[in-house]
């Protein structure tokens, strides 16, 4: 006896040691996430065509066939700032992670989205330790976040979407719905949050820089997380009772040097492009002072939480899950009960509503544990125990349903890509639906939908893809053509009823019978093709004939249907128009001295052309598009070159310098300063 004792003590020392280690709570989590989600590590075409994953993909695949030429995306409306397309990080990792392996772009976007769903409950796990929490508690909490979903419980049309009470929502958003970037981005804020805890405590130039760095990553990978991290400052400082001159200034210097960091990645042209689309995705959003109002209320009710919850001293972690769960619970219920958005697609913001429900779950939880006799205890943990065992083998069952893989081959998607891959030579096409999400995983056929309309830079392609997508009437149709001719579009592909597309947008699918040549039939998709005189980008006009006023609406077409005449006039000379890199167009003319060149390619500020060697005045025209003034006569070769705007330039620096100054903050010898 008094030989085993020791050891016994020693053992169980130990144990407990053990369970309490974050590493060892870090690793047991991320392996439970991972064996839930584990077919997505393998995975390469999902069953989900309706996913939006198809057009991150094609980013990431565009990345890694063209690095480091990618300042310009040719590909979706026309062509865009590859920045415009969507904020870079993940794609950018999932590239780097197909180069490095070998895997094929859509194998590696699941390898990094299994990875980052699996990390979302470690990096929650560890907030709430630096947050203050017991061991058990943030143990509880980060055990929750992984078997179940709150959102479920508080909403049945979520509940009704997720296939049951017990199903995991958050699996569900990254598989069926493609929020890859969003599942990253929650897996990134809690890191950010404890970063900013951390500088709150104490600022030197090691902690401001490491929550620079934090803040800037979740910046670049998605901008609902972005949203929902400000939010999540805000309660943290609310939870903390820190609105101290130098504590609001630690935060805000940690911001500003966090989009330094940033900036390449989202320079603030992007910024302004997405805000100004804002409204026109979002039906149910409008920019007003009657939001702004709101937005304000409620920053003023999370510091009364805050300071409530604090006179009943309760712990850090729980005011801040608490305050937490009323803010994104006001955004998303307002949307739900109300039908008013205080900001745009609140429903999106469940997941993180789901993170503040489940750290006062566990906070309860732990206190009803610690009141209990012994007896009531064991009975509790077996209990506790039971309910997480039973909800491995839901969420597993779950997860094998939702995660199968499909050979791309099967679906129309597909057939229609392959097609116009092999007979289009890279001429601009019409495409909807999913077939638009997933055209460009397979080939680099430009397209003038796409993805990602909080990007798109034309002021005026919305209300014709409208039009030529929900309207069937015969004059509606022949405007239809009108404006894909207009936009240089050669083939529109329409999916029919025996078609896999997921949403099949073409409200009328026989509207182009009889009206437009059929290119191709297959797969329940027919392709049209759309008269085009030139097969090229580039056209030669007289500046009478340019389309100099921005259309007011799609029936607004005296000078488009003035500009489409021109082109398709047989009689006059072709620009020869081919991309030499992706930035780089090369054309070649005979023109008059007075002559303009048409490019129905997108004006951005960045764009530069020369004409026999002598630099060309660049326009922009109503329709959004390049018009060069060449100034030159007979044979004309003319460079169009991206370059980048200004603005751009000067952000790829700002983020150079910000990420040195990061480095540099890093290494520093340690120095305290001050609270």
């Amino acid at each position: 006896m008094v030989t085993t004792f020791p050891v016994q003590t020693i053992s169980r020392s130990r144990l407990l040691r053990l369970a309490e280690s974050a590493a060892f709570c870090s690793v047991l989590l991320f392996a439970l996430n991972a064996w839930i989600c584990w077919r997505l590590f393998f995975l390469e075409y999902p069953q989900y065509f309706s996913s939006i994953e198809g057009a991150f993909i094609s980013i990431a695949r565009y990345a890694l066939e063209n690095w480091p030429h990618i300042s310009w995306w040719p590909l979706w409306h026309c062509g865009m700032p590859y920045q415009d397309t969507y904020v870079p990080l993940l794609h950018l990792a999932v590239a780097a992670v197909a180069a490095l392996s070998g895997f094929s772009a859509p194998h590696a976007y699941h390898l990094v989205t299994a990875l980052t769903y699996s990390l979302g409950p470690v990096t929650l796990l560890l907030l709430l330790r630096g947050l203050g929490a017991t061991p058990a508690s943030a143990f509880i909490a980060a055990l929750a976040y992984s078997l179940f979903s709150p959102s479920t419980m508080l909403m049945p049309a979520v509940r009704m979407d997720a296939g049951g009470l017990f199903n995991a929502r958050r699996l569900q958003v990254l598989v069926e719905y493609g929020e890859g970037p969003h599942i990253s981005s929650i897996a990134l804020l809690p890191l950010a949050l404890l970063a900013i805890h951390r500088l709150l405590d104490r600022m030197d130039a090691r902690r401001l820089a490491l929550a620079a760095l934090s803040i800037a990553a979740v910046l670049l990978t998605n901008t609902p997380g972005s949203v929902s991290l400000v939010f999540a400052i805000c309660c943290l400082m609310a939870a903390q009772r820190v609105w101290s001159p130098p504590s609001l200034l630690r935060v805000m210097g940690a911001g500003l040097f966090a989009y330094g960091i940033a900036a390449y990645g989202l320079p603030w042209p992007t910024i302004r492009t997405n805000l100004a689309n804002m409204e026109r995705m979002h039906a149910g959003f409008s920019y007003s002072l009657i939001r702004a109002g709101l937005v304000l209320l409620l920053l003023a009710a999370l510091a009364a939480a805050g300071w409530g919850l604090g006179r009943l001293r309760t712990s850090l972690y729980v005011r801040f899950g608490s305050i937490y769960f009323l803010a994104m619970g006001s955004l998303v219920l307002a949307g739900l009960i109300f039908s008013f958005d205080i900001v745009p697609q609140p429903h999106r913001f469940q997941l993180e509503m789901e993170i503040g429900i489940v750290i006062v779950m566990a906070a309860a939880a732990a206190a009803v544990f610690r009141a209990s006799p012994l007896p009531a205890r064991r009975l509790l943990l077996a209990l506790g125990l039971a309910a997480a065992a039973l909800q491995i083998s839901s969420y597993r069952a779950h997860a094998r349903q939702k995660i199968r893989a499909v050979d791309p081959v099967s679906r129309s998607e597909y057939a229609t890509a392959l097609w116009l891959g092999e007979n289009m030579e890279g001429r601009r096409v019409f495409t909807s639906g999913s077939t638009a999400f997933w055209l460009n995983v397979f080939n680099d056929t430009p397209q003038l939908t796409g993805c990602c309309d909080q990007g798109m830079p034309d002021r005026f392609q919305r209300p014709p893809i409208y039009l030529i997508t929900a309207t069937g009437s015969p004059h509606q149709t022949e405007l239809s053509v009108l404006w894909m001719q207009a936009f240089g579009v050669h083939a529109v592909a329409v999916g029919g009823p025996e078609s896999t597309d997921s949403y099949k947008d073409f409200r009328f699918p026989q509207k182009f019978e009889g009206v437009l040549d059929e290119f191709h039939r297959g797969a329940g998709d027919v392709i049209y093709r759309v008269p085009q005189a030139s097969p090229m980008l580039s056209h030669v006009l007289r500046r009478d004939e340019i389309v100099w006023r921005e259309p007011t609406d799609v029936e607004d077409v005296g000078e488009v249907r003035r500009y489409v005449n021109v082109l398709q006039d047989v009689s006059r000379p072709i620009a020869a128009f081919k991309w030499v890199a992706n930035n780089h167009a090369k054309i070649r003319a005979q023109m008059a001295r007075d002559d303009l060149v048409s490019v129905q390619v997108t004006h951005s500020d960045g764009w530069q052309a020369s004409a026999n060697g002598k630099p060309a005045r660049v326009l922009r025209d109503g329709l959004d598009f390049i018009v060069i003034e060449p100034d030159c006569e007979g044979a004309c070769d003319i460079d169009l070159i991206w370059t980048q705007s200004a603005s751009a330039t000067a952000s790829k620096w700002i983020s150079a310098f910000s990420l040195l100054l990061a480095a540099g903050m890093l290494v520093l010898p340690r120095r305290r300063s001050p609270a």
